[in-house]
């Protein structure tokens, strides 16, 4: 079997399994792995919090931390969530690349934050993640601030400009 064969299948296999625990109730704790499965995501939202996990080759890379886009805001509720995948080539006009490919996983967890309608996007690269909400009923006197913490094991060292 070909490798694009094996990743179409595993994906079926992830979507098949979310469409199981989407009719088993509220869902609370999610997971999107990359497309080459050695990187993941957990995320659990419950207590009024999305948390999420990061892990890289079975190693924990991020532990348990915390994402929001309302600050204090103590009421969450998940109230839908879909998993999409993307694997393209393309080619740039300008740059040191004759080709980029643009492949993940991604899982939006659509989230109402007290009375605010928002999307949580989930990226999962082989090599990494990328994390984004997105607000869809924004009113102009609700505070908004994009908030990501970073819980890394003692065993890390972060370096930053």
């Amino acid at each position: 079997m070909d490798k694009n064969k094996f990743l179409r299948l595993k994906f079926l296999v992830l979507i098949v399994i979310f469409s199981f625990n989407a009719c088993t109730g509220q869902q609370t704790i999610f997971t999107v792995k990359a497309p080459e499965a050695n990187v993941w995501v957990v995320l659990n939202a419950s207590n009024g919090a999305i948390k999420y996990r990061f892990l890289k080759e079975g190693k924990e890379l991020i532990g348990e931390s915390e994402i929001a886009i309302i600050p204090n805001a103590t009421a969450l509720k998940v109230v839908g969530s879909s998993v999409n995948s993307k694997h393209e080539t393309w080619k740039p006009v300008w740059g040191q690349f004759s080709e980029i490919t643009d492949e993940y996983a991604e899982l939006i967890l659509e989230v109402l934050i007290e009375d605010v309608k928002a999307k949580l996007y989930v990226r999962v690269f082989n090599e990494g993640i990328g994390l984004r909400y997105e607000l869809e009923e924004y009113k102009e006197d609700t505070e908004v601030d994009f908030y990501c913490e970073y819980n890394l094991n003692n065993k890390d060292v972060l370096y930053s400009p």
